[in-house]
């Protein structure tokens, strides 16, 4: 895999280092600033495939809107790692949704007309919504899905563009009945890798944080 130009600003360099483990403020380990962009660049395969074609390709992840409540902080998104588990015939449309987050936990808003409330302050939150809990604790976590089927979380260290050595981070995998996802996070910056796979239909997705920019 042919690695993209690598981006990474020094505002984003001096944040890693203001952030402990303990005591996180989620507006830090969630850096959704107006402009902020993320992108991703891998590969897209078919295991099950004969002569399996290996495509290149590439999402950018950025906030459109972003809003702080007070309360609560919510940006309105274009595009996400996951998007590439939806690829047809090489073309992957750009998702839209709200991170919503309150206190320690980060909703992920699809509905659009929840989608509207959040960024209003105004959003009842689901569980069903739910994307992560700060601050990350390594071991299972049997929510929003119970079960053999679930998130596990371990601590590791994690690659970031333009740092020479890894810091600290966590890889969660999601299982869920014949697929899984394989999600590398870095605290200030994000995701900084993921991995989708599909045992049934053979789809096989890598994609590594390319280029980053902190937005203003």
């Amino acid at each position: 895999m042919t690695k993209s130009v690598v981006k990474l600003t020094i505002t984003a360099v001096l944040l890693l280092f203001s952030v402990s483990a303990k005591g996180w403020d989620t507006t830090s380990v969630f850096p959704l600033n107006d402009g902020a962009k993320w992108v991703y660049s891998g590969e897209w395969e078919n295991d099950k495939d004969e002569n399996p074609d290996v495509s290149t390709i590439s999402i950018e992840m950025k906030v459109l809107r972003f809003v702080n409540g007070g309360g609560y902080i919510a940006a309105h998104m274009s595009g996400h790692p996951k998007d590439a588990a939806s690829i047809e015939d090489g073309k992957i449309t750009p998702s839209s949704y709200v991170f919503y987050v309150i206190g320690t936990d980060v909703y992920m808003v699809t509905n659009p007309s929840d989608m509207d409330a959040a960024m209003r302050g105004r959003y009842d939150p689901k569980p069903k919504d739910l994307f992560m809990e700060l601050p990350l604790i390594p071991g299972s976590v049997s929510k929003p899905i119970a079960g053999e089927n679930g998130w596990f979380i371990e601590a590791s260290k994690i690659n970031v563009p333009a740092l020479r050595d890894p810091i600290e981070g966590f890889s969660m995998i999601l299982k869920n009945d014949d697929k899984a996802e394989l999600i590398s996070f870095a605290p200030c910056v994000g995701i900084t890798s993921y991995q989708y796979i599909d045992y049934i239909s053979g789809d096989n997705v890598i994609l590594i944080l390319s280029k980053y920019e902190t937005g203003y």
